[in-house]
Parts: C-alpha cells; sequence; structure tokens
C-alpha cells in the first residue's frame, strides 16, 4: 500500500473539473463555527475549487469545511462563500498545500 499519493502513476488522468489559473490573493478565513481568523494565501484558482498555503499552525484535517472571514464584498469578490478540505501536502517552503473544493 503506498500512502504517500504523490508517488503513484496516475497516468493522464486530472481530477480537475475545469482548469486553474494561478491567484496571489490573501484569505480570511476561519474553520466552520470556529471563531478564531486566520490566513491564508490562495494560490490558485478554478471555478470549482482552489489551492492554498497555509502555515503549519493553522493546517486543518481533510474533510473540513473553512468559511471565508470577511465583509459580503469580499465574499462576493471571491465568488465562494466556503470551501471543503479534500488533501493537504506538506510545501516546500513550510507550511502545507491545501485543496478544496468550493460548495457555496
Amino acid at each position: 500500500m503506498n500512502l504517500d499519493r504523490r508517488e503513484e502513476d496516475r497516468g493522464q488522468v486530472d481530477r480537475r473539473k475545469s482548469e486553474r489559473w494561478k491567484l496571489e490573493r490573501a484569505l480570511r478565513w476561519r474553520v466552520y463555527r470556529g471563531r478564531r481568523t486566520r490566513e491564508a494565501l490562495i494560490v490558485e484558482r478554478s471555478l470549482n475549487g482552489l489551492a492554498l498555503w497555509i502555515r503549519d499552525r493553522d493546517v486543518v484535517a481533510a474533510g473540513s469545511r473553512i468559511v471565508v472571514a470577511g465583509t459580503r464584498r469580499e465574499i462576493e469578490r471571491l465568488g465562494f462563500r466556503s470551501v471543503l478540505v479534500r488533501r493537504t501536502d506538506p510545501s516546500k517552503n513550510g507550511g502545507e498545500m491545501v485543496f478544496a473544493e468550493i460548495e457555496v
């Protein structure tokens, strides 16, 4: 059993439903029903999901729901209110890359 999925040969299969584009935008967020506001960097975005860089101390587990912690205007500008974390991978620069699916 190979627990490190980065080592798997996926061939030409791509799980994305739409292309990603580069986006370097700060995101203020909190865990669903949580109080503490945290910050992340949106590295890439697609119509259905996004890739975030999050500091080690703020990383959440796969299956967690992240909610935008901002004004209504910020939420409208981003185009989503919450995302569901699908997986996390350690980043070369410290922190973790978090891959999430847009919910609303």
